[in-house]
């Protein structure tokens, strides 16, 4: 079977993007497989970015739990 890719895209505040993607192959195993490692890498970024602007003070209660919930919701995928 060939190799397909599951992807996200997270805009930043800065108007930058990053793309993160991970291989699967043409199975609901590991599509799901997938989805997990996409879920892990988007929340070990997010997770990263949030103490970065907890460190400076950017990040208001209500955008860092928003950020979480954005991590939620990929898990409901």
């Amino acid at each position: 079977m060939a190799a397909v890719m599951v992807l996200a895209e997270l805009k930043f505040r800065d108007g930058k993007t990053e793309k993160i993607q991970v291989k699967t192959e043409k199975n609901l195993t590991s599509l799901i497989s997938g989805i997990q490692q996409l879920n892990a890498d988007v929340s070990q970024l997010l997770s990263e970015l949030v103490e970065q602007e907890k460190g400076h003070g950017v990040c208001a209660i209500g955008e860092h739990l928003s950020l979480r919930q954005s991590v939620k919701n990929i898990t409901h995928f």
